[in-house]
């Protein structure tokens, strides 16, 4: 292989294992192997160990015994932290995106949109948590930010998995489909202060049900050990 091949790679691997972080595709506190994921993504090791040294470098994961890393644990009150730091900054790039909007990136979004739905009305969790990720980050792209969205990919790479903690539950409650056909209008209409109040209204409220859920998991948890101490 030559260089170029192996650095394209390198970089190939890096892009899916960070895609599947910020998708939600691990829980809190797993652990990562390089065989898991090179077994994962078909490649061999050695590609699949930068990766994971750029990612713990990141804070997207950390490092742990015997060349695994670890998936960070969630709280509470990281979870409420980082719902604020993702609304002002996916507040900012959907109201610029929208401003910016032309009619392939409308085609595109509603696109993105009808491919979500038909992940959720299938059940088709990996395809789901993927399509809210498309989704959001195709709205992005119209914010001709660069430096805005590498800001929001590392948020969700902090925070990503506390998608894992939506679903049956919350998702079955909220599909969302009629708040992203309104957001896809709203963007086809150019109207940033409705797509920017629509989008942080999905992202306020499913990240306080998940905060809200993790804590009282914890707290179920901690009478738990209280009542057979």
């Amino acid at each position: 292989m030559s260089t170029a091949e192996d650095s394209f790679a390198h970089q190939r691997v890096y892009l899916e294992l960070q895609a599947a972080l910020a998708a939600g595709r691990f829980t809190p506190g797993q652990r990562l192997t390089l065989r898991s994921c090179a077994d994962m993504l078909g490649v061999s090791p050695m590609p699949v160990r930068d990766a994971l040294r750029r990612l713990v470098a990141e804070g997207a994961l950390i490092g742990a015994a015997n060349r695994s890393v670890r998936v960070p644990e969630l709280t509470r009150a990281k979870i409420l932290e980082m719902r604020d730091v993702r609304l002002a900054l996916e507040g900012l790039a959907a109201e610029r995106a929208a401003m910016n909007a032309t009619e392939p990136a409308v085609r595109e979004l509603e696109a993105a949109a009808e491919a979500l739905y038909e992940a959720r009305r299938s059940r088709h969790l990996v395809a789901d948590m993927e399509g809210v990720r498309r989704f959001h980050f195709t709205l992005y792209a119209s914010a001709g930010m660069p430096s805005l969205l590498d800001l929001i990919g590392s948020a969700w790479l902090r925070v990503g998995t506390y998608r894992q903690l939506l679903y049956p539950d919350y998702v079955s409650q909220r599909d969302g489909r009629d708040t992203r056909q309104r957001i896809v209008a709203a963007f086809a209409a150019r109207d940033g202060t409705a797509v920017r109040s629509l989008l942080c209204g999905q992202i306020a409220d499913s990240m306080t049900w998940a905060a809200n859920r993790l804590g009282e998991s914890k707290s179920s948890t901690r009478s738990s050990t209280t009542a057979h101490s």
